[in-house]
């Protein structure tokens, strides 16, 4: 697989050798730097407020809507994949389940948020990535790292999804529909306007699909509502709402001759306002409520019986209100944030719920203190959780070593709140409610330049201290528990480089590696990402055509002789032609190749990526 991608790449590079005019017009070089130097681009995660990418210290990456569409993506499972540094567990296909890993991270570590609404549940602290549709995101930014000093319980990073809103226009919309192998079907629709000082935006659409691996006959059906009202030139209100129904049945689980139905609903309601005191300062206030409720049954095979199912529910309220001033060189933030909830479950097997509550509020406190060529960033977060307070300093420094040249350093403390399930005894389980935080330690050092000719490179060092790790521990009656226990350490880096458009064809490739050891024992923290390589071709006229060639290679840290996992190159083809177009309106076609060559990559043998498989569809936007 490595030596297709090798030939593709030598007969690509051969038409982009620059000859004496190749490069003679420097238009297209002004805009890619433009692109990826982010000299203007303005991103909101690291400090809860918009800021200049320039003065962002963290290791952070930004997927648009325009890259989403490229990719014909259906879920945010597709587009996580294409990230450098962001691992996964398992595969992308429809319904396959995703759980993100960033630099060698847990999954329970990445913090997901839409809407200012942390879409992890309570019982696992985990995000299903393959639930989450695409088509109402704008953008989505992603810090690689903790972000506790801004957004509290993150240990190994934030993925901050920023949706799409109404306007500017009277009306816009979109409609959609593709179709593939194993009866996969994405039906989607959206609109979007403005009237006077009203704004709306909603697209809702229907995820379908068939046997693929362990999860089939999927069925996702979703509805994303954004309502924007500017009550004066100074305040303005947003109200939006998300609804998700997935359905799915497993053909494989364990022990063999079980069959999990599952069922899972999810809901949340989010209002925010801006109020603009003058030019220099913004107070911001936000309300949220979130809803998730599953259901599963199994199917004995042997008897043909069916279980009663096994429910969970889990409800979250909150509140923010942010603070924003701008007094000379300093862009001060300053916040609040309270959020209550439960998390109550039956077994299949039980006939009581179980329920466990919490109760948490935090303040945090950050400056941006813009020094022209140098950027100094202090943060700070106090949590009052459940079972402890704690406290996380960070200190962010950019430095312009040229104009197109950026030096990144950032140190910080974090730490990942215990999910609420690890205090239920359940099955082989026995529940630990006095289960501590786990605690981080990380420094990282990073560089961005387009100072070399037709090339952009990015490159980060990162290293991670965490104590206080969760670590299974057996008890006398032959159960197991959680208790805090190890220490571990990750480090590794990243590299990134992107060349010039050239003959409307340009090149791009990642890398990350990761070494997490036992800091006692030196061991190798098994299932741990411990590499991925991501190489891409994206050829676009400019006017109606588009290919997008996506590769990438993961390699768990894991004993294959009993996985049986196999680690090689998975490639998708994206092609997009734009068949009619108008003033205000345009019919595209589209087709995707996926896994093009073949390639095997999958971390248990039991749980295989399927192969080559194709679909197609059209989109028309008015």
């Amino acid at each position: 697989m490595i030596i297709n991608y090798v030939i593709l790449f030598s007969a690509i590079a051969s038409l982009l050798i620059p000859g004496t005019s190749a490069f003679a017009a420097s238009r297209a070089e002004d805009a890619f730097l433009h692109m990826y130097f982010h000299e203007d681009e303005v991103v909101e995660t690291p400090t809860r407020f918009p800021k200049p990418m320039y003065q962002v210290a963290e290791n952070i990456t930004v997927i648009t809507a325009k890259q989403i569409e490229m990719l014909n993506a259906h879920t945010l499972s597709e587009v996580m994949n294409t990230v450098t540094g962001v691992g996964h567990d398992t595969l992308t296909y429809p319904g396959g389940i995703f759980l993100a890993s960033i630099q060698g991270s847990k999954y329970e570590h990445v913090r997901v948020i839409m809407d200012g609404v942390t879409m992890n549940n309570l019982a696992d602290n985990w995000t299903l990535m393959e639930e989450i549709p695409v088509q109402n995101i704008e953008r989505i930014e992603i810090i690689k790292g903790p972000a506790s000093s801004s957004w509290g319980s993150s240990l190994g990073g934030v993925i901050n999804i920023i949706t799409k809103a109404g306007g500017p226009h009277k009306l816009n919309g979109l409609a959609s529909t593709s179709f593939g192998k194993k009866n996969t079907a994405d039906t989607r629709a959206e609109i979007s306007g403005r009237v006077n000082a009203f704004s709306y935006y909603a697209s809702g659409g229907n995820l379908g699909s068939s046997s693929f691996g362990p999860r089939t006959r999927l069925q996702n059906n979703n509805l994303y509502i954004k309502l924007g009202h500017d009550i004066t030139e100074k305040f303005r209100l947003k109200f939006s709402s998300w609804y998700l129904r997935a359905e799915g049945f497993d053909l494989k689980y364990y022990p063999q001759d079980l069959r999990q139905h599952y069922n899972s609903e999810n809901i949340f309601f989010a209002l925010s306002g801006a109020y603009l005191i003058d030019s220099n300062n913004e107070l911001n206030f936000s309300v949220r409520e979130k809803r998730q409720h599953t259901f599963n049954t199994y199917l004995q095979l042997a008897e043909w019986t069916e279980s009663a199912p096994g429910v969970n529910h889990e409800k979250t309220d909150g509140a923010s209100l942010r603070l924003s001033s701008k007094t000379g060189a300093h862009t001060i933030t300053a916040g609040f944030d309270y959020d209550r909830g439960y998390d109550e479950a039956r077994s299949s097997s039980g006939s009581q719920f179980l329920r466990q509550q919490f109760r948490q509020a935090a303040m945090y406190l950050n400056d941006t203190i813009d020094l022209n060529r140098l950027v100094i960033t202090p943060g700070v977060r106090y949590d009052s959780l459940r079972n402890q307070d704690l406290l996380n300093p960070s200190l962010g420094i950019t430095a312009r070593l040229t104009d197109r040249t950026l030096l990144r350093l950032f140190a910080a403390r974090g730490f990942n709140l215990p999910a609420l399930g690890t205090a239920f005894t359940r099955g082989g389980y026995t529940g630990n409610p006095d289960l501590k935080s786990e605690r981080i330690r990380s420094l990282e050092a990073g560089i961005e330049t387009s100072d070399i000719r037709y090339l952009w490179i990015k490159a980060s060092f990162f290293s991670h201290r965490i104590r206080d790790a969760f670590e299974y521990s057996f008890l006398p009656d032959g159960t197991y528990t959680y208790v805090n226990k190890s220490r571990v350490k990750r480090d590794g880096f990243e590299l990134e480089v992107r060349t010039v458009p050239v003959n409307r064809f340009s090149l791009n490739a990642g890398i990350c590696m990761v070494k997490a050891r036992d800091q006692a024992t030196g061991e190798k923290l098994l299932g741990t990402v411990a590499e991925t390589y991501d190489l891409g071709i994206l050829y676009d006229d400019k006017k109606t055509f588009k290919a997008l060639l996506k590769g990438r290679l993961i390699r768990w840290d894991v004993d294959k002789q009993i996985y049986g996992g196999k680690y090689t190159f998975v490639s998708d083809l994206s092609l997009t032609k734009t068949v009619y177009s108008r003033e205000k309106s345009n019919l595209d076609i589209f087709v995707t190749a996926h896994n093009l060559f073949n390639g095997s990559q999958y971390m248990f043998s039991d749980w295989k990526n399927p192969g080559r498989w194709i679909e197609g569809g059209i989109r028309y936007k008015f």
